[in-house]
């Protein structure tokens, strides 16, 4: 936590194997996500740093970043001492980049003009939520955040023009019962968009919402999504392939990735489970070409 992370430009060999060509220092500590912006910029999240940062990548190279901090706290004094800034993504019609700010119960909300300049405003999420991750639905203006303190999903309505986003719903991503601290990692929306995917650490469960494909609503209001075992420990990241079929899980404490069958975008096959060796599996991505 305590040095500086980096950002690494490869290039990717005839064989498959990665040279590095370029290289920037993130302008933060505990870098934990990366997102495009448009067609030659990055965005870095720096987590314990409390900022984020942008990368122009044209010209074959990393250029110098451009930094911006966020400021806040929360009830959680543990984990919310000041902003933790998680995650990054661009909207779908490339006007906003939301960072998620897990420590100050915030998703700010910058213009998407590089470099990356002060944030516009920002939407307050319920206090010690902790917003880590979010997804846009692919038709719907629609935005869903998972919460990794509070275990929360959060159902959004988003404002194109301004890039207000408009809390509709907090759902559990957890069942009644559960008695450990919430501890939600990732979320993932079916390429159908009838569906959001969230995982839960702790409980190393995934939990499924079925969305109402006429406006982007939850089917359920009330939460009771499917819940089923990741097949391994600490459920940190997983990912959909772009057909749709496959669910693919990194399981970061278990040292595993399991593989399940998606019957339909709301139903999984977990009772047949494919598992590999993999260590510390903390992010997983499908190739696009």
């Amino acid at each position: 936590v305590g040095t500086q992370g980096h950002l690494r430009l490869y290039s990717v060999n005839f064989d498959g194997s990665l040279m590095e060509i370029s290289r920037q220092p993130t302008l933060g500590f505990a870098s934990c996500h990366i997102s495009r912006c448009g067609s030659d910029h990055v965005v870095v999240a720096n987590y314990a740093s409390g900022n984020a940062a942008s990368f122009a990548t044209g010209g074959g190279k990393l250029e110098p970043g451009v930094c911006v901090s966020y400021t806040g706290s929360g009830p959680v004094t543990e984990r919310q001492e000041g902003s933790h800034a998680h995650h990054s993504v661009t909207s779908p019609d490339g006007k906003w980049i939301f960072v998620c700010d897990l420590g100050s119960d915030k998703i700010w909300c910058h213009g998407a003009t590089m470099p990356l300049s002060q944030p516009r405003h920002s939407t307050s999420t319920p206090p010690g939520s902790g917003p880590r991750h979010l997804v846009f639905h692919p038709v719907h203006p629609m935005v869903y955040v998972i919460c990794e303190l509070a275990g929360f999903l959060l159902v959004c309505n988003y404002d194109a023009e301004h890039g207000n986003l408009s809390i509709t719903s907090a759902i559990s991503c957890l069942p009644p019962n559960y008695e450990g601290t919430p501890s939600s990692a990732c979320i993932r929306m079916h390429p159908s968009g009838e569906a959001v995917y969230l995982s839960n650490r702790g409980h190393d469960s995934i939990a499924i919402f079925a969305i109402n494909t006429t406006d982007g609503s939850l089917k359920n209001k009330t939460g009771n999504p499917e819940w089923f075992p990741c097949g391994g420990a600490e459920p940190r990241d997983f990912a959909i392939d772009p057909t749709g079929r496959w669910l693919v899980v990194g399981n970061q404490n278990g040292n595993t990735l399991t593989v399940f069958n998606i019957i339909s975008p709301c139903h999984v096959d977990y009772g047949r489970v494919r598992k590999y060796s993999c260590d510390t599996p903390a992010c997983i991505a499908f190739s696009q070409g």
